[in-house]
């Protein structure tokens, strides 16, 4: 297998792709989240490619780390999806990138740090003494800066510098993992009582027979008649099951998250935990935790609004735009 040396990188805030050599010591994947150095400032950005090859001028620069965080990967697929859009819609590939990425995920690094060893050189001063102390207590941990800080009530990042630069600690970059469903539990109460739905219709039979048919053969678009209250949403329900008997994901498209509630309460009476809810009036956190839920295929049914379409839905084979 070829050993892939260089990447192109989408930075966040840099509308170019820029390439960096890949240190013997990483193995970097496409979608990984990187810091990279770029002005003699770091930045953070998503690798979009590798290649064994340089381009025409060798890249000075090489990845400085990985973004530690499981997971925090964009599948390849959407990868691919991005440079779509990017190209289609002629906009920088960097921000079609983020429509991909968790909430929050540009916001959130946090920086931590471990004993290695005890160095050669003379440590220069008590307070580094003091932190490497405290980290050789705690083996091989991994402690955040920010706890350090707390700890000692002053700023450690210069004296972990100098004891990174002599090999005393390893460095490395994270996103916390925040989960929490409590706003989610609250939110679903709004909705009204569920009631059982009754038999099938013939339309309603009709309906599902043909567009069930289509199901993880090929791509069709279909449209639904019928005014409020005929059974829209039993059809909804009986082809998310057909599409979840197949293994496939399903993504449900609300017009706003008003309406969320009572559509999100019918599948969870159904399908139970598979199914996430994912919208702006839940935190950062808890859209966080619907992403990885997803993408690590926990949950197989997203309902919300556009920009739920970006979530990491494994095999997804049905998408339905209610209203």
């Amino acid at each position: 297998m070829p050993i892939m040396s260089y990447c192109e990188v989408a930075l966040t805030k840099i509308p170019k792709i820029l390439t960096y050599r890949i240190p013997p010591r990483l193995e970097l994947e496409v979608g990984q989240l990187v810091l990279v150095p770029i002005h003699q400032r770091r930045a953070y950005g998503v690798v979009v490619s590798l290649t064994e090859r340089p381009p025409s001028e060798i890249p000075e620069s090489e990845i400085k780390d990985v973004i530690e965080a499981e997971p925090l990967k964009v599948p390849e697929k959407l990868i691919g999806l991005a440079k779509w859009i990017s190209s289609y819609y002629m906009a920088p590939l960097k921000d079609a990138v983020r429509l991909f990425l968790p909430p929050g995920t540009m916001k959130m690094e946090q920086q931590q740090v471990r004993f290695v060893r005890i160095p050669d050189e003379r440590i220069p001063d008590k307070n580094a003494a003091e932190i490497l102390g405290y980290l050789k207590d705690r083996g091989k941990t991994w402690v955040s800066v920010k706890t350090i800080q707390k700890i000692f009530g002053y700023d450690p990042r210069p004296r972990i510098r100098w004891l990174h630069s002599v090999g005393a600690v390893e460095i490395r970059y994270y996103m916390p993992q925040r989960s929490g469903v409590s706003e989610i539990d609250q939110f679903l109460r709004s909705a009204e009582k569920i009631e059982i739905p009754k038999e099938l219709t013939s339309e309603q039979v009709n309906a599902i027979r043909k567009i069930g048919s289509k199901l993880g053969r090929s791509f069709e678009i279909f449209l639904l008649h019928g005014v409020t209250g005929s059974g829209k949403t039993q059809v909804y329900i009986e082809l998310t099951k057909m599409a979840l008997s197949k293994g496939m994901g399903v993504i449900v498209l609300v017009p706003e998250i008003g309406l969320t509630p009572q559509l999100a309460a019918r599948f969870i009476h159904v399908f139970g935990d598979v199914v996430g809810l994912y919208h702006s009036k839940f935190s950062v956190g808890e859209r966080r935790w619907v992403w990885r839920e997803a993408e690590a295929g926990r949950i197989k049914v997203v309902i919300g609004p556009r920009s739920s379409l970006f979530l990491p839905v494994n095999n997804l084979g049905l998408i339905i735009v209610d209203e």
